[in-house]
């Protein structure tokens, strides 16, 4: 791990350090989460090929790389906190997982070759970047010709004010974001297509994240799936989903 860190790298760092021994109960385990990221996973396992190598950038506790392992991929996992790599190691036995590759690593400094990945993902990882334009053209190196990045990110919706609104009155999980935090979708756009990926994009929850911790996870993903399929690809409706779900192909 390079040690030439800076400041707002450090700060992430420290942050996810000590955040990991709250992160599944915070996150991972409620019920939001849970249909969140069981429907995000399902999606992109419909088309992510069996062969080849998967890689998770950012892959916190696991929570990506676990399901995506146990369905017959194979993964390699990394982060840059050794707190979440050994919440993710110790949990990955206990799941069944235990073939994953995890490894420390800065995913703005990587150090592997290019066209080795059938598959990239990240689960909310850019918003913690300080370059993430550079990180995206370095995910298409790493890919193969075909393959694909998938992702999802904090969207700059519309909705937008009313989520931090209901934050302050009733935090449901810490946050530590970098520069940028929120992306709107023509910004994704644009990093995908100028790193030489085929973006296709949609929005996701479009009902606070505090009414799914009220009700359970099974519910949450029915609802979750209705309402993504209803407004995530509409003109206007899509612009109040408070995810980007995000994926782009490698062209050539």
């Amino acid at each position: 791990l390079n040690r030439k860190i800076g400041s707002e790298k450090l700060k992430q760092l420290n942050f996810y350090d000590v955040d990991a021994e709250l992160y599944d109960a915070l996150v991972t385990d409620c019920s939001f989460w849970k249909a969140s990221d069981s429907n995000i996973i399902d999606e992109w396992l419909k088309e992510m090929p069996r062969e080849g190598v998967v890689l998770d950038l950012g892959c916190g506790t696991g929570k990506s790389a676990i399901p995506i392992y146990n369905s017959g991929r194979r993964v390699i996992a990394t982060d840059i906190s050794m707190g979440m790599i050994r919440k993710a190691i110790k949990k990955s036995y206990d799941f069944g997982a235990g073939g994953i590759t995890y490894f420390l690593s800065d995913v703005e400094d990587l150090p592997l070759n290019r066209d080795c990945f059938s598959a990239v993902m990240s689960s909310g990882v850019l918003h913690h970047l300080v370059d993430p334009c550079s990180v995206v053209k370095n995910i298409a190196r790493l890919l193969k010709p075909g393959g694909c990045f998938y992702s999802h990110e904090n969207h700059a919706s519309l909705a937008r004010p009313l989520f931090d609104l209901l934050m302050k009155a009733n935090k449901l999980w810490n946050e530590e974001a970098g520069s940028h935090p929120l992306f709107r979708i023509k910004e994704i756009k644009d990093l995908l297509e100028v790193s030489g990926l085929c973006p296709d994009i949609r929005t996701s929850v479009f009902l606070p994240p505090h009414i799914f911790n009220l009700i359970s996870y099974r519910l949450g993903k029915v609802i979750l799936s209705v309402t993504d399929s209803l407004f995530g690809r509409r003109f206007l409706f899509r612009d109040f989903g408070g995810l980007l779900i995000i994926k782009g192909r490698k062209i050539k």
